[in-house]
Formats: structure tokens, sequence, C-alpha cells
């Protein structure tokens, strides 16, 4: 590799400054490091599979020594391994069989909660509802009572005018009685079968009830 003399000031651009206070020329610059390999997030599941796969391995590997060792001549101790090693095997692929049954169950429970919440929401939003219009209804019906009272004075009024009228049947008596029935007992009777016909409305277009509710006692 070519030796740079550094310099006191830079002679150019990309010239760097060394620890030793002097200035060299870019191809003079010490190679970067290599970055770091990225190693792959875990498992949480991982140490389980990877215990039974070491006893797979070591158990390979028992197998192999003793049939070296032995030469062959002990088969039962051969084919004791060979079960031990087929087990570890099982083991292994009912491990991997729960995990997966594991992960199932847990989305199938993850899709339960949020129906649940869903459905809460869409109850409490139907129970909002139909108070806000239960509580239009019985603003209509407490100005239907009022009317109704208002309608009772206006046939007290009429009924005290019939009485003058028999008292004395003049002119004047007569148009008053006609006065009172015209200006007062059929507008407020009309005013009070309004109020009817707007609670017969309400009641018909009214939110139901949340489910479970006792639309009855309504």
């Amino acid at each position: 590799m070519t030796q740079f003399q550094g310099l006191d000031t830079p002679s150019g651009p990309g010239w760097w400054q060394a620890s030793d206070g002097k200035w060299y020329p870019p191809e003079a610059a010490p190679a970067a490091p290599p970055p770091p390999s990225a190693r792959p997030a875990s498992s949480p599941l991982m140490p389980i599979v990877m215990i039974a796969a070491v006893v797979v391995l070591v158990a390979g590997v028992a197998l192999a020594l003793f049939g070296a060792i032995t030469g062959g001549v002990d088969e039962g101790a051969q084919a004791e391994l060979r079960g031990d090693l087929a087990s570890a095997q099982g083991e292994l692929a009912t491990n991997q069989d729960e995990i997966v049954a594991a992960r199932a169950e847990l989305a199938s429970a993850e899709d339960r909660a949020a129906d649940a919440e869903a459905a809460a929401d869409a109850t409490a939003e139907q129970a909002r509802l139909f108070a806000a219009d239960a509580g239009d209804i019985l603003a209509v019906a407490e100005s239907a009572c009022g009317c109704s009272a208002d309608v009772l004075d206006a046939l007290d009024a009429a009924m005290a005018a019939y009485d003058r009228y028999f008292a004395n049947p003049t002119q004047a008596n007569a148009i008053a009685v006609d006065d009172i029935v015209e200006q007062q007992v059929i507008p407020e009777m009309q005013r009070s079968l309004d109020y009817q016909d707007e609670i017969r409305r309400l009641m018909v277009d009214r939110a139901p009830l949340p489910e479970g509710g006792d639309d009855a006692q309504y």
C-alpha cells in the first residue's frame, strides 16, 4: 500500500484529517468496517422447538456412536436407541402441532373479542337512539296534557256562555257563545288532535328497544 505524507493543510476536496493532525488525500482513507449482520428476531416458541431438535440430535449421535463402538453386536440396545429417537421425533411433531393449535385458538379468541366489542357498541348506540325518541314522545305528551287542560277551560267558558244565553237569550249572548266556540273550543280541540297524531307518528317511527329490552312496557 502506498504511504502518503500528511500535509498541514488540505489540498483539495475529500481530504481528511487524521489523529496526528495531518491532512491526507481521499484514497488514503482507511476502509470502513463491514456493517453488522442483521439477526432475525427469535420467536418465543423457538426454545421449545430447539430443545426438541437437540434431543433428536443427541439421540441420533448416541445411536451412531453406540453402533460404531459395539460393531452391531448388541442389537437390542440399538433397537432401544432407535425407539428413543422415534419417540423424540414424535414429541417434536406433537409440540409443533400444539403450537399451531395454540396460535389458532389465540386468533379465534381475538376475533370473538372484536365481535363482542362491536356488538356492545351497537347496543349502546341503539339504546341512545331509543332514549332520544322516548324523550321526544314524552315532550309531546306533556304538551298534549297541557292542551287538554286548555280544552277543558274552553269548554267551561262555552258552558258559562250558554248558561248566560239561556238565562237571557239575547243576540249579544248568542254571538258570545259562537265566539267562544269558534275562537277557543274548536282551535284547542284541533290542537289536541294534532298532538295525538304527532304522538302516534313518533311511536311508529321510534327506534326499537335494544336487544333484551321489554317493548311491551314502553
